[in-house]
C-alpha cells in the first residue's frame, strides 16, 4: 500500500502520478505500440483521450525515476548511501543496490518473480546479510540494511554496468556478463551467492510458506562518498524510495507507485492532473486536463522526444528548480 514518506498523507492534490510499469508492449501492434496495464483499466477512458507527450525512456525502477526526478547525479545507490549516513564505512568507494529475488527454473532460463508480489521485510534482510556477508567480505564488500533495503559497499570501484532491476524482476534472469572489465567477475559473484542460498534456505521463509530467496541482483552502482543532495518526501509505493526520502527536503506533489496499487490509492485522492506512464522503451506524459485528442491510437508513440525533455517537464510539475511548467 503506498504511503507518504515521513508522515500523514498530503492535503494538496497530486500534480504528477508516476507509474513505471503502466505500459506493456503490444505484440498485436507490429511491435511499436503499447497496451495499458490491466490494473489501470479504470482510468483508461480518461487517459486515452488525454493529450500526450511521448519520449524515449529506458526501463527504470521506481527508485531510479525518483533519482532522475530530483536530479541525483550520483544515481540511485547514492541516495540510499546518503540516507544511511555515518553507517557507511569511511573506506567505501562504491555502492550497489542489493535486491533479492525469487524465481522459477526453466529448461535453460530463470524467470524472476515480479517485485511487487515478492514479500520481504527487515527480518529477511538481516538473515540475508548474515548468510552472505562472510563470503562477500573476501571481495571487500560490506552489506548494510535500512528499513529492509540493502546496500552493498565496496572498498574498490568495480567496472561493471548491470541492467536495472526493472529489467530483471518479472523477466528472464540475464545470462550474459554486464558491460565493463569487471562484468564477468560480478556475474561470478552473483552465481556464487545463488549457489550458497540454494544450500542455506531461510528457515523463517520456509516455515511461513514464502518463496525461497534464489539469488541477489547488484545494480545501480554509485561512486562513494556520495555528494549531498536534497531528498524530498513524496507518496511512494516503493520501499527503496521510502528508505531514501527525507522530510527535511520538503514535500513534493508527486506520487510514484506500481500500477497494481493506483486504483486503491485514488479512492482517497482526486484524479491527478498529470500521469507519467513508463514501460518498454518509452514513457508518456498524459495531461488529463488538457484538450483531448481524438482519432489516434492512444498508446502508440508518435515523434518521441528525448528523455531530458521529459525530465524538465516532470521537474516543472513537481515544482523543482530548473523544470518546465
Amino acid at each position: 500500500m503506498p504511503v507518504t514518506v515521513g508522515g500523514e498523507p498530503p492535503t494538496q492534490d497530486i500534480s504528477l502520478l508516476l507509474i513505471p510499469d503502466a505500459l506493456i508492449p503490444d505484440r498485436d501492434a507490429d511491435g511499436r505500440g503499447y497496451a495499458l496495464h490491466p490494473a489501470l483499466q479504470f482510468a483508461a477512458p480518461r487517459l486515452s483521450r488525454a493529450a500526450k507527450f511521448w519520449t524515449e525512456a529506458p526501463a527504470l525502477a521506481p527508485i531510479e525515476w525518483y533519482a532522475a526526478l530530483i536530479g541525483a547525479a550520483g544515481g540511485a545507490a547514492s541516495l540510499l548511501a546518503a540516507a544511511m549516513g555515518d553507517a557507511i564505512p569511511a573506506t567505501a568507494r562504491q555502492g550497489w543496490l542489493f535486491s533479492p529475488f525469487a524465481g522459477r527454473l526453466g529448461r535453460d532460463s530463470v524467470h524472476i518473480m515480479p517485485q511487487d508480489i515478492f514479500a520481504w521485510d527487515g527480518a529477511d534482510a538481516e538473515w540475508l546479510v548474515g548468510t552472505l556477508q562472510p563470503m562477500l567480505a573476501g571481495d571487500g564488500i560490506t552489506l548494510l540494511v535500512r528499513d529492509a533495503c540493502m546496500l552493498a559497499v565496496s572498498d574498490a570501484a568495480w567496472d561493471a554496468h548491470p541492467a536495472s532491476f526493472a529489467r530483471v524482476a518479472g523477466h528472464i534472469l540475464p545470462n550474459r556478463h554486464p558491460e565493463g572489465a569487471d562484468g564477468g567477475r560480478l556475474m561470478r559473484l552473483c552465481a556464487e551467492m545463488q549457489m550458497l542460498l540454494a544450500s542455506q534456505p531461510s528457515p523463517r521463509r520456509l516455515a511461513a510458506g514464502l518463496p525461497d530467496v534464489m539469488g541477489v541482483w547488484l545494480w545501480a552502482p554509485s561512486a562513494l562518498p556520495a555528494a549531498p543532495v536534497s531528498r524530498p518526501a513524496l507518496i511512494a509505493g516503493d520501499a527503496l524510495i521510502r528508505a531514501c526520502a527525507d522530510d527535511a527536503g520538503g514535500m513534493l506533489p508527486v506520487a510514484i507507485m506500481g500500477a497494481a496499487g493506483v486504483e486503491a490509492h485514488l479512492e482517497h485522492q482526486r484524479f491527478p492532473r498529470h500521469w507519467l506512464l513508463g514501460g518498454g522503451r518509452h514513457a508518456v506524459l498524459a495531461g488529463t486536463r488538457a484538450l483531448p485528442r481524438f482519432g489516434r491510437r492512444p498508446w502508440r508513440p508518435g515523434n518521441a522526444a528525448a528523455f531530458e525533455a521529459l525530465l524538465r517537464r516532470m521537474r516543472g510539475l513537481a515544482g523543482i528548480s530548473g523544470g518546465e511548467g
